[in-house]
Formats: structure tokens, C-alpha cells, sequence
């Protein structure tokens, strides 16, 4: 069964359609079945990965309005193990043509009715929480939110994650914040470093370790239709995001897997039936060890060499003088600072330490 990842984000500009195609060719490119569907009017994800504007039909829009089956409006793309669902400007009136009850689960029915046949799903929806993000949100297992370390994306990020609680929390959805993704890191500029910082300060674990730096190549591979493996596989763009997918694949708990390795089964460490009890030691002292007749016992002293007390004499403890801890001296050499410098002691060099003279003394 798939897992349905939706990106959301609160300010456009963040990478987020770049995210949704290049994480999921990466993923197809490790051998993952993914399905591509895009929610945004402006249907960029369907830009890059090849689709004609003239050729968007069928869309998205249909299966919303018409009822039309997603698997009818599934399309292969160019990259292998990669499938999508195109998007239209039809979407940008969604909102008029459906009912007001119950649409945000418009697109639950259409994904269940294909999720047995892929590994991923990811949902690329508007720069904003409008009706189109909330159908993704309400139909996905989890979303992603792309950053980028900016002060306004900084100061908006915590806003936009507590509305996106609030919306599931009313829509009873169960989506989960699969991770915060910082892209587009000028590792030149110090601004961006101190941003990045104080978001992975704030949310901690829930940042993804790997970081998307800029690299021209992410914004020339649209252009030519293709995701960054096709149009420059060794570029700096395309390692980022295979190393997202591996975190990615890391930070998912696939159904069906063992969980930690290290995790011992309750049987293994049971002791076998019938196996002699170990026996009752007091929790209060330890057994004392084995000793020899007539021998001392180790590391003590017999009775009858043990010291006898003296009661204690006050006047001898007045007499005593007090202990005065000094450092141990130390031979002087050249490379020891400071040195008294009016001595008249001869130097190893045979000359005479002066005071030093003030700036501006006379001779």
C-alpha cells in the first residue's frame, strides 16, 4: 500500500514543486513505484516532467468534478517506475463547482482505488492553505514542508505548521508532519547559514539532516521538461535529493519491517525450562568471597597487629605548625615568561636584563 506524502507550504518560491519532482524521480531511480499527482492550477510539476501545456487533458480536474477514475487519468512519464496525474486551470475554481460538505475528501476514493499499485504518492499542491491543499493534506498519510533560510519563511513557518494542526484537527484527518526540508542554501552567504540554524534550533529532529543547495541546474531542468537526473545527473541538485530520498526511506517505518535490529525478542532472553535457578544473594551486601582456613582475609589487617587509638592530646596539636603548600620550583628558560627584568643575573646568553623602556622615553 502506498504512502501519500503531501508538500505544503505556506510562502511560494520554496521549492516545492522542484521537491515533489526531483524527491520522487529519486525515489523511482532506487527502484520505488511513486505517483506524481498535481493539485496547483499552474501545473509546473506537469511542466517538468514533459507534459505539453496543450496536453494536460485529462486532468486532476476531471476525477474532482466529474468523477472521473484516477487510473484513467494516470500517464507514464519518461523516467521509469515514475507515473503522473496532471493538473489543469480548472482547479482554480474547484472550489465553486464541488459541495460545501465533505470535499475536502474528494480525492480520499479516487487514491485508495490505486495506492496497492505503488510505493509513494506524492501530492503537489498551491502555495497556500486553500481548498486544494486541504484535499491533499485530508487524503494524504503525511506532508512535507520545503524551507528555504529566509527571516520571512522563518517567522511564517511556525504560523503555517499550528493552522495546518488546526485544519486536520477539524477535517478528523491524520496526516503527520513527515519533515521540514531546507532548500536552496547559499552556503556563501552568512545570512543563510543563521537562518538554517535557528530553524533546525527550533524544530530539532523534524528537519531533515540533508540540505538542497542552489544549483543552476535545478532551475534549468524544467525548462527541458526533465528532473535533474536526466538533465545533469552529477550535478550538485541531484546528489541532495537522492540523499533526501535515502533519509527519506530512513525516517519511514515500512509496514511489515522489524523494527530497531537491536531490539531482542522476549524469548531469547527467557531462560530455558527446566535450568537451575541462580542462587538468592542478599540485595543488602554481597556474598563474602571464599577464604582459606587460618588465612587473614585479603586487603586486611589481623586483630592483633591492628593499632591501638591513643586519646587525643590537644596540647601536641597546638605545637604543631601548619602546613604551607608551595609549588615546586622550576628552572628558568628562555622560553618561560615573564622573567624579572631588573635581575642582574647573567642570561644563558651572557647578557644583562634592563627594564624595558616606555614608548617614547628618552636614552
Amino acid at each position: 500500500m502506498a504512502f501519500k506524502i503531501a508538500l505544503a507550504s505556506g510562502k511560494g518560491g520554496v521549492g516545492k514543486t522542484t521537491t515533489a519532482v526531483n524527491l520522487s524521480a529519486a525515489l523511482a531511480e532506487r527502484g520505488q513505484r511513486v505517483l506524481v499527482v498535481d493539485l496547483d492550477p499552474q501545473s509546473h510539476a506537469s511542466l517538468s516532467l514533459g507534459v505539453p501545456r496543450r496536453e494536460l487533458a485529462p486532468s486532476v480536474a476531471d476525477v474532482l468534478r466529474t468523477g472521473l477514475p484516477l487510473a484513467e487519468a494516470i500517464r507514464k512519464t519518461e523516467v521509469e517506475n515514475l507515473d503522473l496525474v496532471t493538473a489543469s486551470a480548472d482547479l482554480a475554481t474547484l472550489d465553486l463547482d464541488l459541495p460545501s460538505a465533505g470535499r475536502e475528501h474528494t480525492l480520499v476514493r479516487p487514491l485508495a482505488s490505486v495506492e496497492d499499485d505503488y510505493d509513494y504518492i506524492f501530492l503537489d499542491s498551491p502555495a497556500t492553505l486553500n481548498l486544494l491543499t486541504r484535499i491533499a493534506l485530508v487524503a494524504a498519510d503525511g506532508h512535507l514542508v520545503p524551507v528555504t533560510p529566509h527571516f520571512l519563511v522563518l517567522d511564517g513557518l511556525e504560523n503555517f505548521l499550528g493552522l495546518v494542526k488546526r485544519t486536520l484537527y477539524r477535517l478528523q484527518a491524520g496526516s503527520e508532519l513527515v519533515g521540514i526540508l531546507l532548500t536552496q542554501i547559499d552556503g556563501r552567504t552568512k545570512n543563510s547559514r543563521i537562518n538554517a540554524e535557528a530553524i533546525r534550533r527550533e524544530y530539532g529532529k523534524e528537519v531533515f539532516a540533508m540540505e538542497i543547495r542552489t544549483n543552476i541546474r535545478l532551475a534549468e531542468a524544467p525548462e527541458a521538461g526533465q528532473t535533474i537526473f536526466q538533465y545533469d545527473p552529477k550535478a550538485t541538485g541531484a546528489h541532495g535529493y537522492r540523499l533526501a530520498a535515502e533519509e527519506l526511506l530512513l525516517r519511514r517505518q515500512r509496514p511489515g519491517t522489524p523494527q530497531e535490529q537491536d531490539e531482542e525478542p522476549a524469548e531469547a532472553t527467557a531462560e530455558p525450562a527446566g535450568a537451575p535457578a541462580p542462587p538468592a544473594t542478599s540485595p543488602e551486601a554481597p556474598p563474602a568471597p571464599p577464604q582459606e582456613t587460618g588465612a587473614p582475609a585479603p586487603h586486611q589487617v589481623p586483630a592483633s597487629e591492628a593499632p591501638t587509638s591513643e586519646p587525643a592530646r590537644p596540647d601536641l596539636a597546638e605545637e604543631r605548625p601548619a602546613v604551607v603548600h608551595r609549588p615546586p620550583l622550576q628552572p628558568w628558560s628562555p622560553s618561560r615568561w615573564p622573567r624579572p627584568l631588573e635581575s642582574a643575573e647573567p642570561t644563558p646568553l651572557g647578557r644583562v636584563a634592563r627594564p624595558l623602556r616606555t614608548f617614547g622615553s628618552r636614552r
